[in-house]
């Protein structure tokens, strides 16, 4: 479990809160999924169940870029619950139809991608400086009109990019 951090303000020990730590040196209760609270002599503690969690900074010049096909290569960089990829699309790359359960935001920084989205396959034409949000599982397909960098955000991670099992992205 996480360190013990003082609660905000000091309390003193009742004489149940003793009388438990006669019993166990330290009695610990259930707060909430997140935390836990402990009673010790003139103070009650919290404790955290999240693990101390740090920034960290990346490069895109520093990332692997993966070729996926001979029109299509990505950088990745991953945390716990989003992913962020960089996309270079030669112009012509065909993205397949699919769909995932991962919320997906495309942001366009230089180039355009022609869109087919959903059942109905409508067009929709994404260029420099625009975003298309796609929900989970709606289907789409994207075509490269010139060469295209785009940021795709998901959320959560991939699993079948990190895993390379994005089978429908890498046939020929």
């Amino acid at each position: 479990m996480g360190s013990l951090h003082p609660a905000s303000r000091h309390l003193h020990a009742s004489k149940m809160a003793i009388n438990l730590l006669m019993l166990a040196q330290v009695k610990r209760f259930p707060l909430s999924a997140a935390c836990n609270f402990a009673i010790l002599p003139e103070r009650i503690y919290i404790e955290s169940r999240m693990e101390q969690k740090t920034t960290t900074k990346y490069r895109w010049e520093d990332m692997p870029r993966e070729r996926v096909t001979d029109t299509l290569e990505r950088r990745l960089i991953t945390a716990d619950r989003m992913m962020l990829a960089h996309v270079y699309l030669e112009k012509g790359c065909i993205v397949p139809q699919h769909s995932h359960d991962n919320e997906q935001l495309t942001y366009i920084l230089e180039g355009s991608l022609k869109f087919w989205i959903g059942e109905e396959m409508r067009e929709e034409i994404v260029s420099a400086g625009e975003v298309l949000v796609i929900p989970s599982n709606v289907l789409h397909k994207a075509e490269a009109l010139e060469d295209t960098l785009d940021v795709d955000i998901f959320s959560p991670p991939r699993q079948d990019w990190l895993d390379k099992t994005d089978d429908y992205l890498r046939q020929k």
